[in-house]
This record gives structure tokens, C-alpha cells and sequence, in this order.
């Protein structure tokens, strides 16, 4: 038996999660000295409100080591014998990968392995989700990691902010960093990279940068055969149904999926962020 494991920085419909029996740890979300359990003690409604009414910005806080090792006990506990593996957010903007790996050394007669997927929210789901579908049709341990290794470089992950302020404060900017201080209303188009946050284009509004991230995804889609998508968003759901509606009836994919990202990612983004991710299957996997 294989059991999934993830964090709270993946973007999936709880439907899908509770669906799949998949385990999701958190970290906190802290606003000064009040703290808030990412995903489980805060509605997303009510983090927004928060979140513009503060005074102080929001700090986001890792799963610890400890944190992982009462989940890994809890998961051994209920499904003796049962290998774990613990798919994650991208290490380059994040510390939970890390922990996850110091959790599963003081288990040292279990099998438990632990990926990196180098993304976070809608391609961190696109990933998780595809190692619980393989682990349910007894795909072993073995052959998933190989799958998700496969799949990491090419999932496609694009999105955009109504304000850079959040990511800024965050100082999880990359390359993004040269843009700040200078785009005054200008709307960007960014995209992870090898794990890490890299501006992609820019465009003078909302609407606009709605319309290119639209066409983006569809130039890239069409006519390729199997295609799996998620889009999130960070309290813009009505502009999320949008986009998913507009690529539904062009691409027609095989899975679509709308999600609300997390709080600690939203504490990132703040409210507006719209994003997009992808995975075509190659033409020979979708043959056989």
C-alpha cells in the first residue's frame, strides 16, 4: 500500500484530495502574534479581510521537522506497512522539502521518499494528484517517482498578481525582483522556473493580462492530444470560472480543475493572483 503525502502550498479541490486520500500537512500563517494553522483554522474569505486590514505583513511559517514526524507516525500508525511518498513545494522558495527529509530519517525502517516537485500551487497539484492515481492502480514506488520525475520539468505553471506588494515583502522574488518599483500599473505575467519565481511578460491591465495568460496557455494546448490543467486563484474566483470556462471549450482537456490556493500562498500573492498550470502528455504515453 502507498500512501500520499503533500503540503499545503498544493492547489487541489478538496473533493479531489478527500477523493484520493491524500495527507496534507500545513504551516501557519502569522499576523504579528496571532497565528493561524494554513488551510485549517481560516476560511479564505476571512484571510483577506485580514489580510488587507493589517497593520503588519503576514509572515509565512514551514512545516517543521516535527510537524512531519507526528504525520508520517499518524499515516504509519493507520496503514501498517504502508510506503509513503511525500510529494512537495518547490525547494527554492521553501523550507519543506528539507524538513521532510530530516522527518524521514528518524524512520529508518520505513520506506519513505520524498520528491521535490519544484512547483507550488496548480502544477504542485497536476503532480500530486498523478502520484495518487498511480499509486491506486498499484503502480509501486519505484515507478512513481520515475513518473513524477518525468512529469516535473514539463508542467507548465504561468500566473499573474493584481499587486507585487505581497511578493515583495515576501523576499521570495527572484529575478522578479528587477521589476519591482517599476511597473506603477502594469500587470505581470510570471512563471516558475526550475523552482523559482521569473518574470515572463507585462501588459498595461487586468483585462489585457487576463487575455494573454488566456491565449498563452492556448497557443501552447492546441492540437497537442491529452491535456490535464488546473487554475487557482487567490480570492478572484469569478475571474478563475472565466479563464477555466475559456480553456474548457478550446482544449477540451482530460482534467480541469478550479482551486483556491492555499493562505500561506496567498500571503504570497495577495488577493487577485490568477494562475494556470498545465501538462500535455506525450503522444507515445497517450497511445498506449
Amino acid at each position: 500500500m502507498i500512501k500520499i503525502v503533500t503540503d499545503t502550498a498544493v492547489s487541489l479541490p478538496p473533493d479531489l484530495t478527500k477523493q484520493h486520500e491524500i495527507t496534507l500537512l500545513g504551516g501557519y500563517v502569522q499576523f504579528g502574534e496571532e497565528r493561524f494553522a494554513d488551510h485549517f483554522e481560516i476560511s479564505g474569505e476571512q484571510f483577506y479581510q485580514k489580510l488587507l486590514s493589517a497593520r503588519v505583513a503576514p509572515v509565512s511559517i514551514d512545516p517543521t521537522p516535527d510537524a512531519f514526524k507526528v504525520i508520517y507516525r499518524s499515516v504509519l500508525t493507520r496503514f501498517p506497512g504502508a510506503e509513503i511518498v511525500s510529494v512537495h513545494c518547490t525547494s527554492q522558495l521553501s523550507t519543506v522539502v528539507e524538513a521532510a527529509r530530516v522527518a524521514a530519517a528518524s524512520f529508518p525502517g520505513e520506506s519513505i521518499h520524498i520528491f521535490d516537485t519544484l512547483s507550488v500551487g496548480g502544477a504542485q497539484g497536476l503532480m500530486v494528484l498523478e502520484a495518487a492515481q498511480l499509486a491506486e492502480r498499484g503502480t509501486p514506488v519505484e515507478g512513481i517517482l520515475a513518473r513524477l520525475t518525468y512529469m516535473r520539468p514539463h508542467v507548465m505553471q504561468l500566473f499573474t498578481l493584481d499587486t507585487l506588494d505581497f511578493l515583495a515583502l515576501s523576499g521570495r522574488v527572484g529575478q522578479v525582483g528587477r521589476l519591482i518599483g517599476n511597473l506603477l500599473d502594469v500587470k505581470p505575467v510570471l512563471a516558475l522556473v526550475d523552482g523559482r519565481i521569473e518574470p515572463h511578460s507585462q501588459y498595461r491591465s487586468r483585462a489585457r493580462v487576463l487575455e494573454a495568460l488566456r491565449d498563452t496557455v492556448i497557443e501552447a494546448g492546441q492540437g497537442r492530444g491529452r491535456i490535464r490543467m488546473g487554475v487557482v486563484h487567490a480570492d478572484c474566483l469569478a475571474d478563475a470560472e472565466r479563464l477555466a470556462g475559456e480553456l474548457d471549450f478550446v482544449l477540451k482537456p482530460e482534467l480541469l480543475f478550479v482551486s483556491e490556493v492555499s493562505i500561506g500562498v496567498g500571503a504570497v500573492s495577495g488577493p487577485g493572483g490568477l494562475g494556470v498550470a498545465w501538462y500535455i502528455e506525450p503522444a507515445e504515453d497517450a497511445a498506449t
